[in-house]
């Protein structure tokens, strides 16, 4: 999805990993781009190992919000060929060394945990004034 310039889903929900999932927020495409960008990623056995520390435990940086802006203000932050390359080769090295653990973003931080959201059983009149309460 973050690949196809073409694509217009500009968010994504972010949900929890254990059955039942549960609806944590949502991240927008460029916050990932940005993330990927400046190599957000970490190592983890598994998300209980990951979700069991936080970023200032695992002695990682937090990304500040100056990063985020001028990729928040564009409709569409593409990934650059160059970006695409490195990955693949992460991801080539990832499968070669499984031992190491596996590379994870941690998106607790980054994530929007008031974005509005409806459910399956939510009456449409209640979508349809949701809508029209956005502006």
């Amino acid at each position: 999805l973050l690949r196809d310039p073409n694509m217009y889903h500009n968010g994504f929900p972010v949900v929890t990993n254990e059955a039942p999932h549960k609806y944590v927020g949502i991240i927008l495409r460029n916050q990932l781009i940005v993330l990927l960008e400046h190599h957000g990623y970490t190592r983890a056995a598994n998300t209980a190992e990951l979700s069991s520390t936080t970023h200032k435990e695992r002695g990682e940086p937090i990304l500040s919000a100056e990063k985020f802006t001028p990729s928040l203000q564009s409709k569409c932050h593409p990934l650059n060929e160059k970006l695409l390359a490195t990955y693949s080769a992460i991801l080539t090295q990832e499968r070669l060394r499984p031992e190491q653990g596996r590379l994870w973003l941690d998106l607790r931080p980054y994530v929007n945990p008031a974005a509005l959201f409806v459910t399956e059983e939510c009456p449409l009149a209640r979508c349809h004034a949701l809508f029209r309460s956005l502006g």
